[in-house]
């Protein structure tokens, strides 16, 4: 399977799911000039035209998942494995635990209220600081000025 779709991995996927995800790539690859990534930018836009239509706390931890490293682009396996994840759990639990681990560098267990701004800020460069702030702020309600895990998941996945 992999070779017919030039995928080195399928994360479990079925060939036909893997082989709609790959077109859909290419396409918009196509379409913005580039070979074998996209623009996070356009990340929105990508997953609307493939029927799904991210909520900005979802989109945000897409962005995240899919560039972490914050390089402004992402590659088919980056969003695939992304993908399979929430087709195979249905739960984005484990993904954020491990989105979250990745941003809590000290091992502390809490985000200053300040970096989870900035992470909004990098990730959707369109979002405007009144929608961080009200983010923020429900966020941390206690005004402690910190995310620990459970409030940093509620916050992406909007509960």
């Amino acid at each position: 399977m992999a070779n017919t779709l030039d995928v080195t991995e399928t994360y479990g996927l079925q060939e036909d799911k893997v082989r709609d995800f790959k077109e859909a790539f290419d396409y918009f690859a196509q379409k913005e000039g580039l070979y074998e990534e996209l623009l996070t930018k356009n990340l929105c836009q990508h997953l609307q035209l493939m029927g799904y239509d991210p909520t900005t706390p979802e989109l945000a931890q897409f962005r995240l998942s899919c560039d972490a490293t914050a390089t402004g682009k992402y590659t088919f396996d980056g969003m695939l494995k992304y993908i399979s994840k929430i087709l195979k759990t249905g739960d984005m639990e484990d993904v954020l635990k491990q989105v979250f681990r990745i941003f809590d560098k000290e091992g502390t267990g809490v985000l200053s209220t300040a970096f989870v701004a900035d992470i909004f800020r990098a990730a959707d460069q369109s979002m405007s600081e009144d929608d961080i702030q009200q983010i923020i702020t429900e966020t941390d309600a206690d005004g402690s000025g910190e995310v620990d895990f459970e409030e940093f998941k509620e916050m992406m996945m909007g509960d």
